[in-house]
């Protein structure tokens, strides 16, 4: 999504949750709603790192696992 996208919808959203308008009364609602979706962002931006760093040092780890078991069996 686009930072156009995240504030058009913050808007739509805040205005169905107080009313018409509202979002534009308020821009200190808006920029609070719009800084909770940055951090949101990135703490799932994060997590994907996480989640890649965890696969490859599994992957790193089955290798070595099959190196020890291979090495055993000769």
């Amino acid at each position: 999504m686009k930072t156009k996208q995240y504030f058009l919808c913050a808007v739509r959203d805040i205005d169905r949750e107080f009313g018409e308008g509202y979002a534009k009364a308020h821009p200190e609602l808006l920029a609070a709603v719009l800084e909770v979706a940055a951090a949101d962002y990135r703490t799932a931006i994060r997590i994907k790192s996480f989640e890649e760093q965890i696969e490859y040092s599994i992957e790193v780890f089955e290798m070595a696992v099959d190196r020890v078991i291979n090495a055993q069996r000769v």
